[in-house]
């Protein structure tokens, strides 16, 4: 298949017209590469066009299921999306639960940054 990260990269380019002739169909298709190969960022964005048809056929579901497989690696931009969506259809419950999870990955991920930041400072 090819390298995720690159691909992802080079569909980024594409997206934006960064350096690149800005072709939104192919930036779709290299983030759907690396999203296939399981590449968070890029499911995001492969969701993300779906949604609003832009590079690819305009399909509601096909984005959910792209910000679902995003979500099970613990994207919290993705799980936050999904939270919005609930809250729009009314599920408090789960949107509520979502966010829970969400705040829980974000602090956890700040204080091990913490952790790095006062190791390093001790070493020094």
């Amino acid at each position: 298949m090819g390298l995720p990260n690159y691909q992802f990269y080079l569909g980024v380019k594409y997206n934006t017209g960064n350096g690149i002739k800005k072709t939104n169909k192919k930036a779709a298709k290299l983030f759907r590469k690396a999203a296939e190969q399981g590449l968070s960022p890029a499911q995001l964005m492969l969701a993300y066009l779906c949604m609003i048809g832009n590079g690819v056929q305009h399909d509601f579901q096909q984005g959910l299921h792209w910000y679902h497989m995003a979500a099970e690696q613990n994207n919290p931009i993705v799980m936050r999306n999904i939270a919005m969506h609930r809250l729009t259809e009314k599920d408090y419950k789960s949107a509520k639960d979502l966010v829970i999870i969400i705040d829980f990955i974000i602090i956890k991920k700040n204080l091990t940054l913490l952790e790095r930041k006062r190791t390093k400072d001790s070493k020094n």
